[in-house]
């Protein structure tokens, strides 16, 4: 199974550091800090994971550098939980508060998504990397691939119907387009498009939810809300991450 290393899919890195460099400015100053919801403690208190996040990806850059496979495994490994944990805690933190400030979302919970997604696709591809080393056969290799791949598809499906999280399926899907066009083996191939597409799907569908097409008139969103077992027109689908409070 082939690492994902088109130039154009790791450009995700800049909107990553971008809106977690933001973040990391935001914890450290008194905005909204107090307020009646208590949103920024919430969302800072579950967001101070992703300092361990960081610090893993950090020491895997130094392993890999050292190809030191079965080390980078554990360090992807603890990021990728740690990852989920996080964006899990963020999304609590949304439901309780009655939704994040714009702030608090694009600076702590969608830039965290985007690095959550990214990681547990990366680990499927360094579980293959470093199984590779240890002298495990093509055939089994694409067999942990596919699982792995599969795996980090049902975790976004997960996110996207549990919580609205665009950033988490948007991160996937560009995650599984990147292994699938980097000439993977052919199994690997047919589970990231499958993944790929049907984690494109739910976010389109949770997307346009949101925005209200369930409301509509036209024959296609009212196909497309029978069978979300709308009623009379009205999803009643939960938030998205992108919709925020005042």
């Amino acid at each position: 199974m082939a690492p994902p290393t088109h130039s154009w899919a790791f450009s995700i890195w800049g909107i990553i550091f971008l809106l977690q460099g933001a973040g990391a400015v935001y914890q450290a100053i008194g905005i909204n800090y107090g307020s009646k919801s208590h949103e920024k403690e919430l969302a800072v208190l579950a967001a101070g994971w992703i300092q361990g996040v960081w610090l893993l990806q950090c020491l895997w850059q130094v392993g890999f550098s050292k190809e030191r496979f079965g080390v980078c495994l554990g360090l992807i490994c603890a990021a990728s939980l740690f990852a989920m944990y996080t964006g899990l805690q963020l999304q609590e933190a949304r439901v309780n508060a009655g939704g994040l400030s714009t702030l608090s979302t694009w600076t702590l919970s969608v830039p965290t998504s985007i690095n959550g997604a990214w990681l547990i696709a990366a680990t499927s591809v360094q579980f293959s990397i470093a199984f590779k080393s240890f002298g495990m056969t093509e055939a089994h290799l694409e067999v942990l691939g596919g699982a792995l791949l599969s795996a980090a598809s049902v975790g976004a499906l997960y996110m996207l119907c549990k919580y609205g999280d665009l950033a988490w399926g948007a991160a996937s899907v560009w995650a599984l387009t990147a292994i699938a066009t980097n000439g993977a083996p052919k199994g690997i191939f047919f589970v990231a498009v499958i993944g790929a597409g049907l984690v494109l799907l739910s976010t389109l569908l949770t997307a346009a939810k949101n925005a209200g097409c369930c409301k509509g008139e036209c024959s296609l969103c009212k196909a497309i809300c029978a069978k979300l077992s709308c009623k009379k027109g009205e999803c009643g689908a939960p938030q998205t991450q992108f919709v925020t409070s005042a």
